[in-house]
């Protein structure tokens, strides 16, 4: 991978934070996470990483699409702050620590395909699709390669995802 991919944020109603989906997510092995996982975002011009995983070490990468910097940045010096970014596969990992997958329907018509694995985002996940036929697909080549994973609700990933407590999960914060 030359570059880490542009990740799609969706708002939380009533919150002043926004989850990103998407990110690409790779593995972190060495003593010093912190500066391999700024090191690797980087090479991959990442303008947004998270590392979290527990007892594996994970580092999810992305990049915002410029308009959106452009246009953070000004609603930003009016607000004085930007916006709280959270890793929706990272909640999603904190949040069902025994691992599992889900399909979650997303608004304006597309899909998302989240996986973890005791407590860490698999790498093959966090995929967001523009047709329901490719996320199925997708599901089920994930299907068949972890066959052990749990099946969560789409409905309930999707509210605790938006309805979860900001101070709970800064380990998700992109």
């Amino acid at each position: 991978m030359n570059r880490a991919p542009h990740f799609l944020l969706i708002d939380c109603a009533g919150a002043d934070r926004k989850l990103a989906f998407g990110l690409s997510w790779q593995v972190l092995i060495g003593s010093d996470v912190s500066r391999l996982a700024r090191a690797r975002g980087w090479r991959l011009r990442a303008t947004h990483l998270v590392v979290g995983g527990s007892p594996a070490t994970v580092a999810g990468y992305g990049r915002a699409r410029s308009f959106w910097r452009r246009g953070s940045q000004a609603q930003a010096s009016r607000r004085r702050h930007m916006p709280h970014i959270q890793a929706a596969a990272q909640l999603y990992a904190l949040r069902y620590p025994e691992g599992g997958l889900c399909l979650v329907p997303l608004p304006e018509g597309r899909y998302w395909l989240a996986a973890a694995q005791d407590g860490s985002v698999l790498s093959q996940a966090d995929k967001v699709f523009a047709s329901h036929r490719e996320a199925l697909h997708a599901h089920a080549r994930l299907r068949e390669q972890r066959p052990a994973l749990p099946e969560h609700d789409a409905g309930a990933v999707w509210a605790c995802l938006l309805y979860t407590s900001d101070a709970a999960d800064e380990r998700s914060s992109v």
